[in-house]
Protein backbone atom coordinates (compact mmCIF):
# COMPACT_ATOMS: atom_id res chain seq x y z
CA UNK A 1 0.00 0.00 0.00
CA UNK A 2 1.37 3.41 -0.99
CA UNK A 3 0.28 6.93 -0.01
CA UNK A 4 0.50 9.76 -2.55
CA UNK A 5 -0.55 13.40 -2.45
CA UNK A 6 -1.53 15.44 -5.45
CA UNK A 7 -4.46 16.90 -7.31
CA UNK A 8 -7.26 15.17 -9.21
CA UNK A 9 -7.00 15.71 -12.98
CA UNK A 10 -9.46 14.68 -15.70
CA UNK A 11 -8.55 12.14 -18.38
CA UNK A 12 -10.47 11.34 -21.59
CA UNK A 13 -13.72 9.40 -21.18
CA UNK A 14 -13.52 5.62 -21.35
CA UNK A 15 -15.33 3.46 -23.91
CA UNK A 16 -18.50 3.52 -21.78
CA UNK A 17 -18.62 7.33 -21.70
CA UNK A 18 -17.50 7.59 -18.06
CA UNK A 19 -15.00 10.19 -16.94
CA UNK A 20 -11.63 8.90 -15.87
CA UNK A 21 -9.27 10.71 -13.52
CA UNK A 22 -5.67 10.68 -12.42
CA UNK A 23 -3.93 11.86 -9.30
CA UNK A 24 -0.99 14.03 -10.28
CA UNK A 25 1.91 14.17 -7.82
CA UNK A 26 4.53 16.57 -9.17
CA UNK A 27 5.39 15.24 -12.63
CA UNK A 28 4.02 11.72 -11.97
CA UNK A 29 0.49 10.87 -13.08
CA UNK A 30 -1.34 7.92 -11.52
CA UNK A 31 -4.40 6.84 -13.50
CA UNK A 32 -7.14 5.90 -11.04
CA UNK A 33 -8.71 2.46 -11.50
CA UNK A 34 -12.48 3.20 -11.56
CA UNK A 35 -13.45 0.84 -8.74
CA UNK A 36 -14.07 1.23 -5.03
CA UNK A 37 -13.01 4.56 -3.52
CA UNK A 38 -11.48 5.62 -6.86
CA UNK A 39 -14.93 6.11 -8.40
CA UNK A 40 -15.66 9.05 -6.06
CA UNK A 41 -12.54 10.98 -7.08
CA UNK A 42 -14.22 12.18 -10.30
CA UNK A 43 -16.35 14.44 -8.07
CA UNK A 44 -13.22 16.21 -6.81
CA UNK A 45 -11.55 17.52 -9.99
CA UNK A 46 -8.68 19.95 -9.32
CA UNK A 47 -8.83 19.33 -5.57
CA UNK A 48 -5.81 18.31 -3.52
CA UNK A 49 -6.07 14.77 -2.15
CA UNK A 50 -4.11 12.17 -0.27
CA UNK A 51 -4.83 8.68 -1.54
CA UNK A 52 -3.79 5.26 -0.32
CA UNK A 53 -3.78 2.32 -2.64
CA UNK A 54 -1.92 -0.23 -4.67
CA UNK A 55 0.27 0.95 -7.54
CA UNK A 56 0.00 -1.12 -10.72
CA UNK A 57 3.01 -0.99 -13.03
CA UNK A 58 2.90 -2.65 -16.43
CA UNK A 59 5.26 -2.21 -19.40
CA UNK A 60 4.10 0.37 -21.96
CA UNK A 61 1.15 1.48 -19.76
CA UNK A 62 0.71 4.52 -17.55
CA UNK A 63 1.06 4.05 -13.80
CA UNK A 64 -2.27 3.13 -12.26
CA UNK A 65 -3.52 3.16 -8.69
CA UNK A 66 -6.28 1.06 -7.14
CA UNK A 67 -7.50 3.51 -4.49
CA UNK A 68 -8.38 2.00 -1.12
CA UNK A 69 -9.05 5.30 0.65
CA UNK A 70 -8.61 9.02 0.16
CA UNK A 71 -9.04 12.30 1.98
CA UNK A 72 -9.31 15.87 0.76
CA UNK A 73 -6.46 18.16 1.82
CA UNK A 74 -7.28 21.69 2.94
CA UNK A 75 -5.14 24.09 0.94
CA UNK A 76 -5.25 26.92 3.45
CA UNK A 77 -5.29 27.25 7.17
CA UNK A 78 -8.66 29.00 7.65
CA UNK A 79 -7.21 31.78 9.83
CA UNK A 80 -3.84 32.24 8.07
CA UNK A 81 -4.98 35.01 5.73
CA UNK A 82 -6.35 37.05 8.67
CA UNK A 83 -2.92 37.08 10.26
CA UNK A 84 -1.24 38.25 7.05
CA UNK A 85 -3.70 41.13 6.51
CA UNK A 86 -3.48 42.59 10.02
CA UNK A 87 -3.50 46.39 9.98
Amino acid sequence: MKTIQGYVAPLPKDGGGRWQVAVVDGDVEYHVVPRGAGVDLAEHLSEQVEVQGTIIEEPDCPLRIQVRSYRLIDQLDDDAWYENDAV
